[in-house]
């Protein structure tokens, strides 16, 4: 069963639930909100996304975490009190027995859990179970129909069905920014599922960045250093090691970057030390085995080996001044080269099937 909750309601019994990692038939689908009665108790209303059909209930939330046997008592006792057949009430509360919880709720629906309560306010001496069954035999307004609850949900419950419809996997934004001197700005987005490991990213980076992948490189994550691990470290370089151990880029995921995180580095070349910073946006839910996918960019890429940012500003001076003695040189060198110029289409080519 899916609860899609009003924050109030998500502040309170979201921490307990793990984020669900599918798409939910919509009969499988609540909308609910908080609401304290008139002896301070705390109590969810409910209603189904396909049928407007009302549940309400009080609850509980301990150091134990919340109950979601409450959540399905609440909903048979509803369901038995309008007469439904018991076999159809169990199949469907077996079937959506795995009770989740995700913030957010559409206002539309959230409007109308907010007139019950208005109702729920003004009449406290009816049983709180009397006036749910009161709402859902009141015709709603849901999906631009007119219905009334009651007969809706019997026929769901009737019609049966599966709980989940799809499976998803959870994706990353990634923001890529270039660090070059400021009159340049380079920068290329992309949608990475979740199990991405750092060699994957440093793989989709030099694609990104028409980069060929001929140097060192290295991803800085806070206090962590995540890179190529080999049984002999290059001592050409002994300030990127420090002597702190490298962690292994095979091993470690975007999965395993902290919530909190807003963005890390990668180095390419220590020579022309090549930084990016990888902004982290936000995460979201796709078809399952999503691609990685581009999304968006601007700006060319440098020439491999040109001397890092300031020697590309350099050279890109240089070129545009056919009377300076380094002109002839530079244009034989940047002209036999790899496409700089910011392609999606084409980066997406190259990533398609990449995982």
């Amino acid at each position: 069963m899916l609860i899609e909750c009003s924050r109030a309601l998500f502040r309170d019994v979201g921490f307990a639930i793990h984020t669900p990692v599918a798409a939910y038939a919509p009969q499988f689908c609540w909308v609910g909100t908080l609401f304290y009665d008139e002896d301070y108790d705390t109590c969810m209303i409910l209603t189904n996304k396909e049928t407007g059909f009302c549940v309400i209930t009080k609850y509980s939330v301990t150091f134990q975490g919340f109950d979601t046997d409450v959540v399905l008592t609440a909903m048979r006792e509803a369901f038995l009190a309008q007469g439904y057949e018991a076999d159809a009430i169990e199949a469907y509360l077996s079937e959506g027995e795995d009770v989740r919880f995700v913030s957010g709720v559409e206002q539309s629906t959230l409007s109308r859990l907010n007139r019950w309560l208005k109702v729920i306010y003004d009449d406290i001496e009816t049983p709180l179970s009397e006036l749910a069954s009161t709402f859902s035999n009141k015709k709603v307004q849901v999906n631009g129909n007119r219905i009334i609850p009651a007969e809706a949900m019997k026929d769901a419950l009737a019609a049966g069905g599966k709980e989940i419809l799809r499976t998803l996997q959870k994706i990353l934004n990634l923001k890529i920014v270039l660090r070059l001197t400021p009159e340049f700005k380079v920068y290329r987005s992309f949608e990475v599922p979740l199990t991405t490991t750092f060699r994957e990213l440093h793989t989709i980076i030099q694609i990104a960045f028409n980069w060929d992948d001929m140097h060192l490189h290295q991803f800085k994550v806070g206090p962590y250093r995540i890179g190529p691990v080999s049984e002999e470290k290059d001592s050409m370089f002994p300030s990127f090691w420090d002597e702190q151990e490298e962690l292994d880029e095979t091993e470690y995921t975007m999965d395993h970057l902290s919530k909190s995180s807003k963005k890390f580095t990668y180095i390419y070349d220590f020579g022309d030390y090549w930084e990016h910073v990888i902004h982290i946006g936000k995460r979201g839910l796709r078809e399952e085995n999503p691609e990685v996918i581009c999304t968006g960019g601007e700006g060319d890429s440098p020439w491999e080996d040109c001397g890092g940012a300031y020697g590309y500003a350099h050279m890109l001076e240089v070129l545009e001044d056919p009377e300076d003695e380094e002109y002839e040189g530079f244009r034989e060198w940047t002209t036999d080269t790899f496409p700089r110029e910011f392609n999606k289409d084409g980066i997406n080519r190259l990533l398609k099937g990449f995982l």
